[in-house]
């Protein structure tokens, strides 16, 4: 199965197979979407951040969203360009949630769906990446 994810304005998303009979199905979200991205490990699923602060995780096959959880209190989605929002970033069994709000990030644990401890950062956290790598001996 050949997919993308695509905004489809501020609360929906485009679930794009260039190949099916139906290319485009567009999945209404439960409030204002503010990022998303796929699991690098499984890429049935993708996890879509909303501006109440929840976390949601979609199945691309079913095209269902599956898990909720609260990570962070709602941002305003009407400040401008250039005001910090929250951000995903994915590596393992880890979701991390920046919090500029808050100062910190936020670390689900994608097994049980649960918050699992936050970093306390001060400042105001936004963009991140996950970086990974094998040891091995030489």
């Amino acid at each position: 199965m050949e997919f993308f994810l695509a905004n489809y304005g501020a609360r929906a998303i485009a679930l794009i197979e260039p190949d099916a009979e139906n290319p485009i199905r567009v999945i209404d979200l439960p409030g204002h979407r503010i990022h998303f991205i796929l699991n690098g490990s499984n890429s049935r699923l993708a996890y879509l951040l909303l501006a109440d602060g929840s976390v949601h995780e979609f199945d691309v096959v079913t095209a269902q969203l599956k898990r909720s959880v609260q990570v962070t209190e709602p941002y305003a989605t009407d400040g401008g360009h250039g005001a910090p929002l929250p951000r995903l970033a994915q590596a393992g069994d880890a979701l991390l949630v920046s919090d500029p709000a808050a100062g910190k990030v936020h670390k689900l644990n994608l097994d049980t769906f649960e918050l699992t401890g936050a970093i306390d950062l001060g400042g105001a956290p936004s963009s991140l990446v996950a970086v990974g790598g094998v040891l091995a001996e030489h």
